[in-house]
């Protein structure tokens, strides 16, 4: 969740969900790239879900994070969330939305909004650049 929307994302894309713990903040880093973690053994931009929602960010240590891979791209992302909920199985034909309101908008399934990650990550700037500079 973020505020009090259900999100979800496709399980094949989430690495891990954990406690962010140290978030190192990067000067002029694109809208949304709050900083950047060592997760999984890698430095990993973290994208703040609530900014991208246009909400403040509430970060602690604690504040759960998604670790999500995305196909191709060598290095994940990590996507601050509010809280983890469950997960759900979901009918094998869900309506493609994508291309209908919002960018990253996948389908609409009850309550729950799924995002196509592929197309979140390309509407932020390239988060890759972060970790490339050493940062």
């Amino acid at each position: 969740m973020i505020g009090a929307q259900r999100y979800g994302f496709a399980i094949e894309q989430v690495i891990r969900v954990r406690p962010i713990g140290r978030c190192t903040p990067v000067p002029n880093a694109p809208r949304g790239v709050i900083g950047v973690a060592k997760l999984e053994g890698k430095v990993v931009a973290v994208f703040g879900g609530r900014t991208w929602r246009g909400l403040p960010e509430q970060v602690t240590g604690e504040t759960p994070v998604l670790i999500l891979g995305l196909g191709s791209q060598k290095t994940p992302l990590a996507l601050l969330v509010d809280s983890v909920v469950d997960t759900l199985d979901l009918p094998e034909v869900v309506p493609d939305l994508r291309g209908s309101g919002e960018p990253w908008l996948r389908a609409i399934v009850g309550e729950v909004l799924l995002v196509d990650v592929d197309r979140l990550i390309e509407l932020v700037s390239d988060h890759r650049a972060l970790v490339d500079r050493g940062t």
